[in-house]
């Protein structure tokens, strides 16, 4: 017969509940939860009724000069792979129908200096992106790059 500890600090016989004892406590209650119950839209500061998706990988980064990663979550590294393109490396491989979504800081003030982002080459373990001018006659590397992955 096993036992299991209830949660009180001290482990002493008088501590363990028996498997009946946990199977009258837990009968009749869900164990699981769901992205959209309401304990985790709390949680989120999410409200209404909107469902929540979440990202499975994301990061801001720098892609001028060293490339430099500025916050991620589940994303290993940064490669610049040449003027205006680079691979996001994820931590945990994502699957196979992912979103993908970027957007960038443009490189100067001058109204008509346009920046065009866009994905390509989505993989598992990573995504290649690239930034070239509005017109798309050049590559071009962006101060601020925004990635999300879901």
């Amino acid at each position: 017969m096993s036992s299991t500890i209830r949660g009180n600090d001290n482990l002493d016989s008088s501590n363990l509940a028996t498997d009946t004892e946990l199977s009258t406590a837990l009968a009749g209650k869900a164990n699981t939860i769901v992205a959209n119950d309401s304990q985790i839209k709390t949680a989120l500061n999410a409200s209404g009724t909107a469902p929540i998706y979440a990202n499975r990988a994301k990061a801001v980064f720098n892609g001028t000069g060293t490339v430099a990663i500025k916050s991620s979550g589940n994303v290993s590294s940064i490669t610049d792979n040449g003027v205006g393109i680079y691979r996001v490396n994820t931590t945990v491989a994502l699957p196979a129908d992912y979103n993908c979504q970027v957007s960038c800081d443009r490189v100067s003030t001058a109204t008509a200096d346009l920046t065009i982002i866009n994905y390509y080459n989505k993989q598992a373990n990573y995504v290649d992106i690239y930034t070239t001018t509005g017109d798309r006659t050049a590559m071009r590397d962006v101060s601020d790059i925004s990635i999300q992955l879901g």
